[in-house]
């Protein structure tokens, strides 16, 4: 499959142009064909389909340590980001002195902040990485908890970044929200030192609703103690409840083939075009973008300022320009009082010269 016919998997666009995965990743048709046979199996088969679902999960693990180069062993797989940030914390050893970022994204700061963990939040700037550095320090910050690309902003913090502020800080346990960011451009887990990535899978891994996972280093699981439990947490096999694999804790139900499944499906269909010529595009698209926002004086100044960024992107025009936009059959957000723009490899230069165009316009 060429990347430059890979519309024609997405039926979405038919409808007009997509700029919106920073909500949902759009489905596309091997994947609503593949989803098709599979509830058609367990509406036919029943019980008998478990083995074969069993099968598809850990396929998609299997899946998942190649795609961010880790070990099965370090996989968890999740309902959502949101199950998966509550449980971590819940599974800490001791309380630590945690860093955020503020207007960073909910699910990630509202359970800090009910957390019995201190909590310093710190606000973002252009010079973002300088200041982490530097509050690490000052703080005397045990924990850093961050997005790699923000939400609202599009803010991208790079993964070299976070390998540098280990070399630095050897102790700081790193954990990452990383749901704006995988399958939008590369996270070698092992070279990157984080200690947890927690990601859904529904944006820009194309996986669809239901799906998520964790990715643990060695380190970081000393330092926790998981007292989750269930009979998902020993396949079923009560013989094994005094040998729960680490990972496992994160895992105590029956796990949804369909939705895990799909997430495999989003994976390999990104392989097969190319990990390396996706990631090309994303940097293209963002570059572009980029340059033609700033020259309109859309973009936020915040971003502005910036190297290097994802391909979210915050609008200035609010309401007025959002539904200037829908008018012309251009799927967006509204946040926060700012237009979100988001593209994937599926998105051209062309879409970007449509969404300039009206902004020019209004």
């Amino acid at each position: 499959m060429e990347l430059s016919q890979i519309r024609k998997q997405f039926p979405v666009f038919k409808r007009g142009i997509y700029a919106n995965t920073a909500a949902t990743g759009p489905m596309f048709e091997d994947l609503y064909d593949w989803r098709q046979d599979k509830d058609l199996d367990l509406f036919l088969k029943a019980s008998s389909y478990y083995n074969s679902s069993v099968k598809i999960v850990e396929e998609t693990r299997m899946s998942l340590k190649r795609f961010f180069n880790c070990e099965d062993r370090d996989v968890a797989l999740i309902p959502n980001f949101s199950w998966g940030i509550n449980s971590l914390l819940s599974a800490l050893n001791t309380k630590q002195h945690i860093l955020c970022l503020e207007d960073d994204y909910p699910s990630l700061i509202w359970p800090l902040q009910g957390s019995e963990h201190r909590l310093t939040a710190m606000p973002i700037t252009a010079t973002i990485e300088e200041d982490i550095i530097n509050t690490v320090k000052q703080k005397e910050i045990t924990l850093l908890a961050v997005s790699i690309t923000q939400w609202l902003s599009g803010l991208l913090l790079q993964p070299s970044f976070f390998a540098g502020l280990k070399a630095i800080y050897p102790e700081l346990i790193i954990v990452v929200d990383a749901t704006q960011y995988c399958g939008m451009f590369p996270l070698d887990f092992k070279a990157s030192k984080i200690d947890v990535v927690i990601a859904s899978g529904y944006k820009w891994m194309l996986g669809g609703y239901g799906n998520g996972f964790m990715l643990f280093s060695d380190a970081v699981k000393l330092q926790l103690n998981p007292t989750i439990v269930g009979f998902g947490s020993v396949s079923g096999d009560s013989s094994k409840k005094n040998k729960i694999p680490f990972y496992k804790h994160f895992e105590p139900g029956h796990l949804d083939a369909l939705s895990f499944g799909s997430l495999g499906q989003g994976i390999q269909l990104m392989e097969e075009l190319g990990v390396s010529a996706i990631y090309e595009q994303n940097s293209k698209l963002s570059a572009y973008a980029k340059e033609t926002f700033t020259a309109l004086g859309a973009l936020d100044e915040l971003v502005a300022e910036r190297r290097t960024h994802s391909t979210i992107f915050r609008l200035k025009g609010g309401e007025t320009l959002f539904n200037a936009l829908a008018g012309h059959d251009i799927a967006v957000a509204l946040r926060e009082g700012y237009v979100r723009v988001s593209f994937h490899f599926y998105n051209t230069k062309t879409d970007v010269d449509a969404i300039a165009g009206v902004i020019s316009k209004s």
